[in-house]
């Protein structure tokens, strides 16, 4: 049976997650946890994610309070802010690429032809992230095994 996961339930996992990694007040950590979030908050907001980017890269030289204060700001509209089947399907566009060279012929045209199944409402993001994670097991990519978007999607309905 899958399970239905909340917006409420995905910002809840989230802040939690945040405010562990944060509480050593270490940018490296703030650097790992937008890293590990990063398809997570396209999904959301991908505005936001481009904010918080920034914020982590610290271009201004800001002091960590500040940027951990703005960050905890950003994070909260990004997450306030509903996950679309179109941000989604970008998402999964991103994770494509980043193993589109290793892929056969077969699984790109099965790929993207799952992705686009899902962009017009033909199967769950759930199936799709299930089969992904396959693949991205299969090719090792530890930067997107690390993403908490397939921990909180992939038993996603709709």
């Amino acid at each position: 049976m899958q399970t239905r996961l909340s917006k409420e339930n995905v910002k809840q996992f989230t802040m939690d997650q945040f405010n562990q990694l944060i509480k050593s007040k270490s940018i490296k950590n703030l650097v790992r946890f937008h890293t590990n979030n990063k398809y997570l908050l396209m999904a959301h907001n991908p505005r936001e994610l481009k904010i918080l980017g920034n914020l982590v890269a610290n271009r201004q030289k800001k002091p960590f309070k500040e940027i951990f204060q703005e960050y905890s700001s950003h994070l909260d509209i990004a997450l306030d802010t509903k996950a679309t089947i179109g941000h989604h399907a970008n998402v999964l566009i991103h994770i494509y690429r980043h193993f589109r060279e290793k892929l056969s012929e077969k699984e790109k045209k099965l790929l993207l032809s799952a992705i686009s199944d899902y962009a017009n409402e033909k199967i769950p993001l759930g199936k799709i992230l299930n089969e992904i994670e396959r693949l991205i097991r299969k090719y090792e990519n530890k930067y997107l095994l690390n993403q908490t978007y397939y921990l909180l999607y992939s038993d996603v309905e709709d």
